[in-house]
């Protein structure tokens, strides 16, 4: 999978979820098992708002001029998917979220191996890239 196509399939993946995290929390909350009190209402509200901010900077950067740069979005996206995998991990373990938990843990840690992998080859790339 090019670097590209990663970015813009997280993109839209956040994208969408942070739109029915906005709409829509008690869908979202309920399907994962978590309860819809006014606290976490709010919580999923404000996280919907913030991924939002994170979708449409990852699709506006997403074809950066400077290797570096896209190497930098690359690790930073392994920071947030590897946090996203220990939280939801932990939280899917513990029995906070019920079995559908586990897609997220499945996405996130792929997600976090993908640009993990993306990112080496970035930096390989540079290493053996002639210089002029």
């Amino acid at each position: 999978m090019s670097t590209d196509t990663a970015i813009r399939s997280q993109a839209v993946l956040w994208f969408v979820v942070s739109v029915v995290l906005i709409a829509a929390p008690r869908v979202l909350l309920s399907f994962l098992g978590l309860e819809p009190t006014s606290g976490s209402l709010v919580v999923a509200r404000i996280f919907g708002a913030e991924l939002i901010s994170l979708a449409l900077v990852s699709w506006i950067t997403r074809n950066p001029a400077s290797p570096r740069t896209l190497r930098a979005l690359c690790l930073s996206y392994v920071l947030c998917n590897s946090l996203g995998f220990a939280v939801s991990l932990q939280a899917t373990l513990a029995g906070v979220m019920n079995a559908f938990g586990w897609v997220l843990v499945a996405l996130y840690g792929l997600y976090a191996t993908g640009f993990a992998l993306l990112a080496r080859a970035r930096e390989d790339s540079a290493r053996t890239a002639p210089q002029l």
